[in-house]
Order: C-alpha cells, then structure tokens, then sequence
C-alpha cells in the first residue's frame, strides 16, 4: 500500500496544553490483502498541497432534532432488519471525525490533568503501529506534519470513550449514528442512493490519497488539482459519515438486536463481547459504504480502518 506521505519533520500541534475480528462484510483473510496490497511506496503527489488549506472548526458539533427516521435495511446483511421507524431524541454529533491533532492535544491535557494515569494511554491509542500520525517527543505528544486534519486511527473502543468524557461528551449510540449519516428517509448513503469517487474516499476510488485517510471535510464541493468532490455531508451537515474511517459508536454488538430492540432511543445491548463499528472506510469497496452495515469489535482492538466522533446531549454551545 502506498503511504500517503513520506514522514519528514514533526511539526509543533498542540493548541493549547490548557485550552477483529470482523462480522461484515469482509473476512480477516480478505482484510488482509486489503491491508497489504502489492503496490510499491511512492512519493506524494502535489494535489495534496492544496489541502492543507481546508478551512473547517474540528471541534464544531451538528444539531439532530428530535423525531422519527427509518433504521436499517431488508437488502444486505441479516444484522441490519427489520427494517423500522425508530424516534431518536435531539442530540448534536461531530461534524467530523476527531482529528489527529485533537487527539494528540486530548494526549497531552489527559497527562497533564492525570499525572498518575499516564499508563493508560498505551490502552486507549497504539503509538507504535506505523500507520499512526502521532507521536511522543520531548514528552509531547505531536501530530505528525500534514497528518493534522486526518481522522485518527488505531484508537480502540476505551480510547474513544476517554476522549469524549474527557470534554464531556459520549460516544453516540448505534441509532443516533445512523439517523446523523442517512437523514429520517431511509437514504443509502448521506446524500442520495448512489455513490461514486467524487463522494467519498474508499477502497480504490481514485482519490488523491493512494488508499490511505483523507483529511476530514475533504469532500465538500472543491476541485483539488484538477479532482473534483462533490458537498457530501449528511442532511444534517456532518461529513466523512461513510469513506475515510469507521467509527466506533456506544452500543454493545448483538447480530439480532434489530428484532428485540426498543424503537425510542435504543441504547443496544447491556452487554457484550465486542462493540458496534459503523460507516465505510478507506480500505472497503464502495458496495460497503452503505450507512446501514454494521461492523463490530473488541473494545480493546484497534484498526487502521477505524476512527471515531463525539456526541452530545446537551447543546455544545450553553455547557
């Protein structure tokens, strides 16, 4: 797999220090080849210069009102029926994915504020997978140059959790995913029921990123050296829902929770042995990118496949 960039020099990101086992669609075996394709490594190409200048608020939150949407689906997989209408209370929901930067300031202010909880870092990211973007130096954690806006990978499940109490959010619940990337009506994909490379970044789309992540927001209507996206977040305006990472989400997994569940605010399973993944990614072929597939893992693995985002009860901007 080409590597989207040759790692030069670590620049400075930190704000402000105060401021699987798979189940769908794909089998480990296959992963695998996904993981390691034969492709030589390459130099970045120039259309990725031009990204750094996305303009975008990592930390801005979309509004879901409260109502009714229709969750999964009667087409793909056993785990995603019934098909039926479920009410969802209102909740806001990260308009992207947490950042490698956000996540190395999150690093950086979780050491600093728990001194003697710096153990469990190793537990929540894996710094030495080669596909990280953050590393320590000088006891700092830093996003490694042009990675900043990329969602963060190899998080597991209980690294997800941390960071979202750490600003006091939570991880959304299996249902709020879902009605915050396909709208109320029953939509494929956030934006309609076909998908093509100006939408998403997934498993050989062509895009400027040689099968790697993209930076969040990414696909927003820009031309980027002659690639053109089109504006694909979801009707209620959060972006990379499906492509780039999937995403760990709240609930315990059950293959047949869909036929016992509540259809008011259901919060999955008590418990479990592996926790619901949601959306496409990077390394899935685009028939995988459908907002109704589910995906799960243990809380305690992580994949270079697999990000996350925050969401809140509470309206983000009166805490």
């Amino acid at each position: 797999m080409k590597r989207l960039l040759k790692v030069g020099s670590i620049i400075l990101f930190v704000t402000s220090l105060f401021s699987i086992k798979p189940v769908f669609p794909q089998t480990e075996k296959e992963l695998q080849e996904l993981l390691y394709p034969t492709k030589k490594d390459s130099a970045i190409d120039s259309t990725l210069t031009e990204t750094k200048n996305l303009i975008i608020n990592p930390d801005e939150m979309v509004h879901v009102p409260a109502g009714n949407f229709i969750m999964g689906s009667e087409d793909f997989e056993i785990d995603e029926r019934p098909v039926r209408e479920v009410f969802i209370d209102e909740f806001w929901i990260d308009k992207y994915p947490v950042t490698n930067s956000q996540y190395a300031r999150f690093l950086n202010q979780f050491k600093d504020f728990y001194p003697n909880r710096i153990d469990e870092i190793a537990k929540y990211i894996d710094l030495n997978n080669e596909y990280v973007k953050i590393v320590l130096q000088q006891d700092l954690y830093l996003s490694i140059s042009d990675y900043e806006n990329h969602p963060v990978v190899h998080v597991s499940w209980y690294g997800a959790d941390a960071y979202a109490k750490f600003y006091d959010k939570r991880l959304p619940t299996e249902a709020e995913w879902e009605k915050a990337a396909r709208g109320i009506d029953g939509k494929l994909y956030p934006w309609g029921n076909e998908i093509d490379s100006s939408r998403a970044n997934y498993w050989d789309s062509k895009d400027p990123f040689n099968d790697n992540t993209s930076p969040v927001g990414f696909y927003n209507g820009q031309m980027y050296e002659g690639f053109q996206t089109q504006n694909s977040h979801s009707s209620f305006g959060a972006y990379d829902m499906v492509g780039n990472v999937r995403e760990w989400v709240a609930d315990w997994y059950l293959r047949n929770y869909y036929s016992n569940s509540r259809n008011i605010d259901p919060q999955g399973p008590e418990n479990g042995s592996q926790k619901v993944v949601r959306g496409g990614g990077f390394l899935f072929h685009k028939k995988e990118l459908r907002a109704t597939l589910r995906y799960s893992l243990e809380p305690d693995n992580t994949r270079q496949f697999i990000g996350f985002r925050c969401a809140s009860s509470v309206n983000p901007k009166i805490k």
